[in-house]
């Protein structure tokens, strides 16, 4: 019980149905199939039959019992700790698919979450970018095909940003030939944030540029 309360928040009234429910079944040599009926639960833990229609809900929503309702008061109701009356399939490989789903939507929505955070970043790098570009969602469409790793990459890009547009101003103050800016999808298929800034007496300055101090 110490172990199922870790992953289930059960009631005391929830946790004792439980118990007693693993009790009968025991007295019943571990049927997977047994017979009890709501009065005589009641009874047994001095509470309403509603209190263990309620508890007993639970313990279902929780994969923990499976129950099938009698067809009159006369007929006591149906229980089974190891499989699903309604389905047969193990109970407990039932939790576990419902353990495996819930992991998923966890990992779904902070995968949703961490792609959202990127394309804002990858949005405030476009928007300030000057030369030629498309619009947000084909130009990060683009970014994310052509670089798999592009959550490691988009840090670097405004940094790399910032430093052609010294550049480029360290250029046009010395009168110097200045490029127009690459088209933004022909700047990220060259990986331009990894271009260095080497000293150099060339006009080639889109491949060495000038050292920024």
């Amino acid at each position: 019980m110490r172990k199922i309360r870790k992953g289930y928040f059960l009631s005391g009234i929830e946790q004792a149905l439980y118990h007693e429910l693993v009790w009968i079944c025991n007295q019943e040599g571990w049927k997977d199939i047994f017979l009890c009926s709501n009065k005589a639960l009641a009874s047994i833990l001095l509470v309403s039959e509603k209190a263990i229609i309620n508890a007993r809900k639970q313990l279902v929503n929780a994969g923990l019992v499976s129950y099938t309702s009698g067809k009159s008061r006369r007929i006591p109701s149906t229980y089974s700790l190891s499989i699903d009356l309604k389905t047969g399939q193990p109970l407990a490989e039932r939790r576990e698919n419902e353990q495996a789903q819930d992991s998923t939507k966890e990992a779904t929505s902070t995968d949703l979450s961490t792609y959202r955070q990127a394309k804002e970043s990858f949005e405030e790098f476009r928007q300030k970018y000057p030369g030629v570009k498309r619009g947000l969602e084909t130009e990060f469409q683009h970014f994310r095909n052509r670089h798999p790793n592009y959550l490691t990459l988009l840090p670097l890009l405004l940094p790399a940003l910032e430093r052609w547009e010294k550049w480029r101003s360290q250029q046009a103050a010395a009168g110097k030939f200045v490029p127009p800016y690459l088209h933004l999808k022909t700047w990220i298929n060259q990986k331009r944030w990894e271009d260095e800034f080497k000293q150099s007496n060339t006009n080639d300055h889109e491949k060495q540029p000038t050292i920024i101090d």
